[in-house]
């Protein structure tokens, strides 16, 4: 009887040890990211979108720009770059609006977009160039026609001050899309 309940007990207590994994037997370690980076790959495209207004009545070759990102960027199942982020842009090129109804234009490009650890991500974009309403044909169609018709019409003496009707201002509205890639393979910090 008591080799029987010794037989029992060790049998008992086997199946408990089996049932109950001590850790590093069966029971897979808790796991912690070693690598809580993940690379957000060159030519991943980034949607972006003018935060405001752009004329080219006072905007100034080279000044920085502030644009935003309009849906989230994802790398490695994280999002690296949420909806909203700072997007960091430049006025490429401007032409005032002059008389004899030539328009203004202004032309703006994405330089770098900042992901969730602060790190600024190079950007390769296609520059947008807005014109302004183009007045030329306006201008000189009055000029012309008002010195035609200036023999029996005041208005032909005041003709050549039609050459200074100014084209329309060039204007890039707010929330204006524009296309952008990220320029190189880049390390983000997700944790």
């Amino acid at each position: 009887m008591i080799i029987l309940l010794t037989i029992v007990s060790m049998l008992s207590f086997n199946s408990f040890a089996v049932d109950s994994k001590v850790e590093g037997e069966g029971i897979p370690p808790v796991t912690c990211k070693e690598d809580s980076r993940v690379t957000l790959r060159g030519g991943t495209m980034i949607p972006i979108e003018t935060s405001s207004i752009i004329s080219s009545k006072n905007a100034v070759v080279g000044e920085k720009i502030n644009l935003k990102t309009t849906y989230a960027v994802r790398a490695g199942g994280e999002t690296v770059i949420p909806p909203g982020s700072s997007v960091q842009g430049k006025i490429v090129s401007v032409t005032k609006r002059k008389s004899v109804g030539k328009p203004g234009e202004v032309t703006i490009k994405a330089e770098s977009v900042q992901a969730i650890d602060g790190t600024f991500i190079p950007l390769h974009s296609q520059p947008i160039t807005i014109k302004g309403e183009d007045k030329k044909k306006m201008a000189w169609g009055l000029t012309v026609g008002g010195c035609v018709l200036g023999i029996w019409v005041l208005i032909g003496i005041f003709s050549p001050l039609f050459l200074l009707i100014k084209g329309g201002e060039a204007i890039i509205p707010a929330n204006t899309s524009v296309n952008a890639t990220t320029v190189n393979d880049v390390d983000i910090e997700v944790n």
